[in-house]
């Protein structure tokens, strides 16, 4: 019975993988028939690769583990110095991942105006196509 556990998480976790890709195909194929789908839509767009993004919220959530292990340690009064020195390495490395989320701040407004000024030319350059296409159409 324990084996089973394993394969019907697999099984399910696929089928929902399966299910989401399937209804996202068939919502772009009925915008598609609907001419309402280009390669420029906003559904498309998704946020720019912002340089150290992920590392404020792993940054902190190390932080929090290793306050959490400490409080640990002196409310129960344990002994064990490795983990006690374990959570406060996790306390450096979250330290040092806020300070490198810090360090690139400039780099991701830079890379954010860039997307924006980007999102821009291919917005003007849609509106620029569909005109074209109307007037051609008249």
């Amino acid at each position: 019975m324990g084996e089973l556990i394993p394969m019907v998480g697999f099984i399910a976790i696929a089928a929902i993988i399966i299910f989401i890709a399937r209804n996202r195909h068939k919502e772009r194929m009925e915008l598609i028939t609907k001419g309402e789908y280009s390669a420029f839509s906003r559904l498309d767009i998704q946020s720019p690769p912002l340089p150290g993004r992920n590392a404020l919220f792993y940054g902190l959530v190390i932080i929090g583990l290793g306050v959490a292990g400490i409080i640990y340690f002196i409310v129960l009064g344990i002994d064990d110095e490795e983990m006690f020195f374990f959570s406060l390495a996790g306390i450096v490395v979250g330290g040092a991942m806020l300070l490198y989320y810090r360090m690139l701040a400039p780099l991701r407004v830079k890379a954010a105006k860039a997307y924006d000024t980007q999102l821009a030319l291919m917005e003007a350059n849609g509106k620029r196509a569909a005109a074209i296409v109307e007037s051609t159409e008249e």
